[in-house]
């Protein structure tokens, strides 16, 4: 199949386009932003520099185009507004299934995320009512409403939601990356038990498994469908804290910081933070996020359909450390951060 991956040089997409093309389907990358060396020396990888909300630019990648998997979203905590986040999450993916539409593309995944839950008190499963707290979370499921629409207009149409949790592994340099470079760094404190559930999933997991369900096992047939997707078991945040040590040949912590005292000593951060707008590493959020917040996901479902993932959540881990070693650690990290007004490319 010709497959159109927007959002294509990223963490997740470059990885839909290593396993794809491993499997004799050509790839073609609709991204802003350039693709990796290894992508470029891909033969079935095509790429086309363009944003989701230029419609002539997305019209002319879907030329030829057999499936779309749309990834291409605004997502990071700081430095995006209100507005782009609807533009780009809930505007682009309607542009996306408006030019499919008109370009007879019947097959759609879309990578949605559990965000749109919010806090919960049990772990919610596909059927729990979406109650999202930040914009990321509400526009992704506005977006997911938009692919409702747009199969009921056509009954042929299909479409696979995946709402995933945390992806990690190599290449990428989100929340598991700033971790591993603390804990290297020695910067890193512990605090309070950390007892929480932190639900994650390894990219090479989600990205095989959503291609099983989708092209191999064509679900849905028509339609659409909607799965969670977490790697189980599950760990605590001190367990993976602890398998980031054990795989930096680190001595693990002894001492951790009562949870009140560190609430109270990054207080005067968190003023800073809301007077200045920057995103600083250290933060009451940032605290309850990794030592306080539970985001155990329950994705039976997905589970029953798919055979277990091969690599367990600890290997990933190891995985991750291994390449932040080798070449992670050197690099810079780069600002995917999608600008608050496109451009419309050269190529349309």
């Amino acid at each position: 199949m010709n497959i159109l991956i927007t959002g294509g040089t990223g963490f997740v997409g470059s990885t839909f386009c290593r396993l794809l093309s491993g499997e004799g389907h050509s790839c073609i990358c609709f991204d802003l932003h350039e693709p990796s060396s290894e992508l470029i020396k891909n033969n079935n990888v095509k790429f086309i520099h363009g944003d989701v909300r230029d419609i002539a630019a997305l019209d002319q990648a879907m030329v030829g185009v057999d499936a779309v998997i749309h990834l291409a979203a605004a997502h990071h905590d700081f430095g995006i507004s209100e507005q782009t986040f609807h533009d780009v999450n809930v505007g682009g993916m309607k542009n996306v299934c408006d030019s499919m539409q008109r370009h007879g593309v019947k097959k759609l995944c879309f990578f949605s995320t559990v965000a749109l839950y919010g806090k919960q008190d049990t772990p919610p499963t596909e059927e729990t009512a979406p109650e999202p707290t930040t914009p990321y979370g509400a526009t992704k499921f506005a977006a997911e409403k938009i692919c409702i629409q747009w199969c009921e207009a056509n009954q042929t149409n299909q479409c696979l939601v995946m709402r995933p949790t945390v992806i990690f592994g190599p290449n990428s340099f989100a929340n598991m990356y700033s971790l591993i470079r603390q804990i290297d760094s020695g910067r890193f404190l512990r605090v309070g038990k950390m007892a929480n559930i932190k639900s994650l999933a390894f990219v090479d997991n989600i990205v095989s498994t959503s291609i099983d369900l989708w092209i191999t096992k064509n679900h849905p047939q028509q339609g659409i469908d909607f799965f969670n997707y977490v790697d189980v078991p599950d760990l605590c945040s001190r367990q993976i804290v602890e398998n980031v040590y054990q795989e930096l040949n680190r001595k693990k912590p002894v001492f951790s910081l009562p949870l009140w005292l560190a609430r109270i000593l990054v207080f005067p951060i968190d003023l800073l933070i809301k007077i200045s707008g920057k995103n600083l590493p250290i933060s009451t959020a940032r605290i309850n996020k990794l030592a306080v917040a539970d985001t155990q996901i329950d994705a039976s479902k997905i589970h029953e359909i798919v055979d277990p993932p091969t690599i367990s959540v600890t290997d990933g881990i190891q995985q991750m450390v291994n390449w932040y070693q080798a070449e992670g650690k050197a690099c810079t990290t780069p600002n995917r951060r999608p600008p608050n007004k496109f451009q419309a490319s050269t190529n349309a």
